[in-house]
This record gives C-alpha cells, structure tokens and sequence, in this order.
C-alpha cells in the first residue's frame, strides 16, 4: 500500500492542530474555575482573628503582655487606636485578595446607656459575597460585636 506524502503531512497537521486547541481549552478552563471559586470563609476567620493573642507593645504603647485581638479592636473603637486598625486592615487585605471586604465593629461599653460606639474597616462592594458576625466579650468589660462581610468583584 502506498500512501501520498500530502495525505500525510496533511493528517500530521491536522493532529498538532487538534492537540493545541486542546491544551488551549485545558488552559482556559483551568483558568475560569480558579478564578471563579471563592474559598473565603469569613465566619472561620473572623472567629480566629477575635481569639488570636497578639503582643500589646506591638500595637500601642505599653508592655510586652499578650491580650486578645478583640480587646485591641475594642480599643480602637473606643478610643479610635490607630495601631490594632492598621493591623485589622492588613489582616483583612490578605484574607479578602483583593476584592471588597467591610468589616463593622460594635463596641458597648459597660453601664453605657448612649449605645454602641461603631467603626467601620474597608470599602464595601456592590454584590454581597458572604457574611458572618461574632459578638465577644471583652475583658475589660463590656462587648464587642464584629461583623465581617465579603463582596464579589
């Protein structure tokens, strides 16, 4: 059987095309399915970052003692702290990867009948993502409510 070197070269062709377009495909789904998938959890985080215990001389002026993140948000809803904000925000910016995030913390001092003092970190988006809330208390007294809620981009 003899076979024409342009039926060959024709069918060789044919097969380095079909497997491009394949790996391009491969590549381009690979591609939506990570982009599209949105493994933030905010409840587990948002719960990990009011328990975590960070260093008070790393955040105000004071001693090397340990205290609760929570306790430092309270102080800067209270007293307006720039130390635990700038921390929370970071926090938050490696979290959230880039897309919007708001996280609105509640501070009610004991024996206040004003309410609670509010602040705000971060920009809202235009599409709620997800959302969680925790409410600690704080050892100073009083308690703090924390609500985390992620956007889509």
């Amino acid at each position: 059987m003899r076979m024409s070197r342009r039926g060959f070269v024709a069918m060789t062709d044919a097969m380095i095309f079909i497997v491009v377009i394949m790996m391009a495909a491969a590549v381009t789904v690979g591609y939506m399915d990570h982009v599209s998938k949105d493994d933030r959890d905010p409840s587990e985080f948002l719960e990990g970052l009011m328990d975590s215990r960070m260093r008070l001389s790393d955040m105000t002026e004071g001693d090397d003692s340990l205290v609760k993140l929570s306790d430092l948000a309270a102080l800067h809803v209270n007293t307006g702290a720039d130390g635990p904000r700038e921390y929370l925000e970071e926090a938050l910016d490696g979290f959230s990867k880039g897309r919007p995030y708001l996280l609105v913390l509640e501070f009610t001092p004991p024996g206040t009948e004003g309410g609670p003092k509010r602040s705000e970190i971060g920009h809202p988006g235009s599409m709620t993502a997800s959302s969680a809330t925790v409410t600690v208390p704080v050892t100073s007294g009083g308690t703090l409510h924390a609500e985390l809620t992620l956007f889509s981009s």
